[in-house]
């Protein structure tokens, strides 16, 4: 069994510089002081005016008083043990959570939803879909790209560009 390592706050940025290229700002952030939008550096215990808010990623502010809500850290704490948004299994919290989605957020007119781990396998699902609608728009037109031939398999958004 592996022991959990403790980094203290003055030695963060010297084991980040060994393992990554730490461009980061100078301060440690203080996961347990920082509150709302003020941001708490470990080191020095000065709070600064978080404007950059981890830009975008962390839009309830740090310690936000609903996410320290006992029963909201338990349905977290069970939330991060598993991939509750399992596309082949579902869970009640992936229900809630695109239940919660719709009332609250999203627009009536995009009804629909595709969920992806991260940036680049969003970007890389929009590039699919926009190769797979031009190609379907070629094909209606009746012209392929030279040197080209089309390959659709029986999934409508899976394209394939093969030169012959």
């Amino acid at each position: 069994m592996v022991s959990h390592v403790r980094i203290p706050p003055g030695a963060v940025h010297d084991t980040l510089r060994r393992h990554l290229l730490a461009v980061g700002h100078p301060l440690v952030l203080d996961l347990e002081q920082s509150q709302g939008a003020l941001a708490v550096d470990a080191l020095t215990g000065n709070g600064y005016l978080d404007f950059a808010s981890f830009y975008g990623s962390n839009p309830l502010g740090y310690r936000h008083p609903k996410m320290l809500e006992s029963d909201i850290q338990a349905r977290l704490l069970r939330a991060a043990t598993v991939k509750v948004g399992n596309p082949d299994f579902y869970t009640t919290y992936y229900a809630e959570f695109v239940e919660t989605l719709a009332r609250t957020a999203a627009p009536p007119e995009l009804p629909h939803y595709f969920f992806v781990e991260g940036g680049a396998l969003a970007v890389e699902n929009g590039m699919k879909a926009a190769f797979d609608w031009k190609a379907r728009k070629n094909l209606a037109a009746g012209r392929l790209a030279s040197g080209s031939q089309i390959l659709t398999s029986n999934k409508p958004s899976t394209v394939a560009l093969a030169t012959r």
